[in-house]
Parts: C-alpha cells; sequence; structure tokens
C-alpha cells in the first residue's frame, strides 16, 4: 500500500469520490447538504490536507488535517485537527487507521506552527486515538454554534494533542471551562 497527501486541487478524482461516497455512506447524518452537491470535501478556509492510505486504486484508509486560528481568554492560537478518519471495512484491523493518523500527526509536528491539535469522536474510538499520540479529555466542553451565547457543546469526546509550549500551558484551563469554538469544529 502506498501513501499520499492531497489537497483538493491535486486530488486524483478516483481519490475524490471515495472519499466522497464514504462521507455519504457513513456520515450522511452530519455532512452539510450544501457541500454534498458541489465538488469539494472542505469548508472553505481549514487549509485541508488529505491524507489517504492506497491499496493501488482503491482507498483503504482516509484522514483529513485541517487548521483553523482559535481565540481562547483572548489569545490567538494555531489549532489543527483531524476530520473524516475513516477505514473501508475491507481494510480495518490491520493497522491502517494508524497510518494515516501516524502522518498526519507527522505533519503537525514537521510544520512547527501549532498550538494544540483537537477532534472529536465517539467513546469507542478513544484507545484507537490514545494509541496513536492523542489525548482524551472527557471532561472537556467545546461549543459550537453561529454565536458564542447560542452555541451548543460537541456531545463526542474531544481528544488532543499539546504541540507547543503556548498549547500545553492552556491545556489545563480546555479540560475543565466550556469554551467557543466557532460556528463549526472541522
Amino acid at each position: 500500500m502506498d501513501l499520499y497527501t492531497y489537497n483538493e486541487t491535486n486530488m486524483p478524482g478516483h481519490v475524490f469520490w471515495q472519499i466522497r461516497s464514504f462521507y455519504r455512506l457513513h456520515w450522511a447524518h452530519i455532512v452539510d447538504p450544501e457541500i454534498m452537491h458541489k465538488p469539494t470535501l472542505d469548508r472553505p478556509g481549514l487549509h485541508a490536507r488529505h491524507v489517504v492510505l492506497m491499496d493501488q486504486q482503491v482507498l483503504a484508509s482516509h484522514a483529513t488535517l485541517v487548521w483553523k486560528m482559535l481565540d481562547i481568554d483572548g489569545e490567538r492560537y494555531q489549532v489543527y485537527g483531524l476530520a473524516g478518519v475513516f477505514t473501508y471495512p475491507h481494510y480495518r484491523k490491520q493497522g491502517n487507521g494508524g497510518i494515516v493518523v501516524r502522518e498526519c500527526n507527522r505533519l503537525m509536528d514537521e510544520a512547527g506552527d501549532g498550538d494544540l491539535a483537537m477532534l472529536q469522536t465517539e467513546p469507542h474510538n478513544i484507545s484507537f486515538y490514545e494509541g496513536n499520540d492523542w489525548t482524551a479529555l472527557p471532561d472537556a466542553k467545546l461549543l459550537v454554534g453561529d454565536h458564542p451565547e447560542q452555541a451548543l457543546p460537541i456531545v463526542e469526546v474531544v481528544v488532543m494533542r499539546a504541540l507547543s509550549d503556548k498549547g500545553r500551558a492552556v491545556w489545563p484551563r480546555l479540560e475543565s471551562t466550556p469554551f467557543y469554538f466557532g460556528d463549526f469544529m472541522w
């Protein structure tokens, strides 16, 4: 199998449609309907890179690495995130998901410009992420919505990595105090 990193401008069509198909089948309830009918996978402004593990022309595993600037207590942080992490059923339980997640970790670490990395996941996935250098924060409360006053907490478990001293310093606050993430997570 081969590992590739693409953005939407250099992604081959057959890879794009395999990612889109998985999204439509497994996450139709959370995927923005407007995006589903456009030739894009990502919201604008997230600097998305797609890490894919291919078995010749067949997509085995995928993760999207994104980032945005986030204000926490009046300070700006560059926050990376993982989204759309999946492995097609035939390729599960073989370590393939870990390969794409560790590649995303490597890309974040190599860039050296991030403060934190965050993702949201279901409780049954926590051990997978913890085995790939992420830490679950089961009591963290991220709020998402159009306005901070009307934001709702994310219901999944927040999983994080600290990427800088600044990120490590704010970590304890994120474990205990709700904070506004923006109008959407990733």
